[in-house]
């Protein structure tokens, strides 16, 4: 079976030497992670948003599509290093106090402007 001309991966038309390309970096950089592949992918593709960003995670899916397809072969995806945010307000200290208590009764707002309609 012969390979398409052109590739459809995550919105974006790849050529067959941009193909040859993306599997000629994953074979030279087997050892680096996804997310670096994903840059590295990026960077010599030339994947850029209109902001100037790299696109990284349409990269890193255009990247795993084509092992599902078994054109690469990725490294196994890190699962140690797992980035949660922490969804927590400060503490508060002896050295930083409690936060202040705001008291108080609020007025009606102004405006100085008034509107005369026809």
């Amino acid at each position: 079976m012969r390979e398409p001309e052109t590739q459809l991966l995550c919105g974006r038309e790849f050529d067959a030497h941009e193909l040859a390309e993306i599997v000629d970096i994953v074979r030279m950089f087997r050892r680096l992670s996804r997310a670096e592949l994903a840059v590295t992918v990026c960077e010599n593709l030339g994947c850029v948003a209109p902001n100037g960003r790299l696109k990284l995670e349409s990269c890193l899916q255009a990247l795993e599509k084509l092992e599902a397809q078994g054109r690469i072969r990725l490294a196994a995806k890190d699962t140690t290093r797992i980035h949660r945010r922490k969804e927590s307000s400060p503490a508060f200290t002896p050295a930083t106090g409690s936060p202040p208590v705001v008291a108080g009764k609020l007025r009606p707002p102004s405006c100085p402007w008034r509107l005369n309609l026809p």
